[in-house]
């Protein structure tokens, strides 16, 4: 098995752990799940790009934050049903 495999399955049996603990709260709390902080997104850039291959590349953000988001979409007929989502340190 491969290291990005096993780092795979662990960060989804981490998430299953954190939503399944997240649903023992339900009626023990009052919890809100309104969203106070992303209220407005934005896109700024959505077009294709040819570098380093064909892609879409959708660029925004939310009003009022520094928070900025990328998407970098293959072709369709090259997508082979895969996510990665890289999340910089701080």
């Amino acid at each position: 098995m491969k290291i990005s495999q096993i780092l795979l399955t662990a960060i989804f049996c981490f998430t299953v752990c954190l939503v399944h603990a997240q649903d023992n709260l339900k009626g023990k709390y009052q919890l809100s799940t309104k969203d106070t902080v992303f209220l407005k997104p934005y896109v700024d850039q959505d077009e294709w790009r040819n570098t380093p291959v064909r892609h879409r590349y959708v660029h925004g953000g939310f009003e009022g934050t520094e928070t900025r988001f990328s998407f970098y979409f293959p072709e369709k007929q090259h997508y082979q049903g895969r996510f990665f989502q890289y999340i910089t340190p701080p």
